[in-house]
């Protein structure tokens, strides 16, 4: 009885990262919002839900672009590693 090795194809080995990153893009962003909610002198989840801000809502959603486009610079380079295999080397 013999038992074949096979590799993994490039898509399952950058799963792992791609969830990793996804979970700290979230986080980075829960993160800012709430340290953008104590800088400013009012509350930012107030202003959005119970006034209905819609300037501030633009500026938040703004910035979560913005954060989100360095995310996924960083997401890619990271999958860039895993699939090239340059990471383990």
């Amino acid at each position: 009885m013999s038992v074949k090795i096979t590799r993994m194809a490039p898509q399952t080995t950058a799963t792992a990262p791609l969830l990793l990153y996804a979970v700290i893009g979230v986080a980075v962003l829960w993160l800012s919002f709430t340290v953008i909610d104590k800088i400013t002198p009012y509350k930012l989840w107030d202003e959005l839900c119970e006034k209905k801000n819609v300037a501030l809502a633009i500026v938040v959603g703004a910035m979560f672009i913005a954060i989100g486009q360095i995310a996924e610079l960083k997401e890619i380079r990271a999958t860039a590693k895993w699939t090239s295999g340059s990471m383990f080397d």
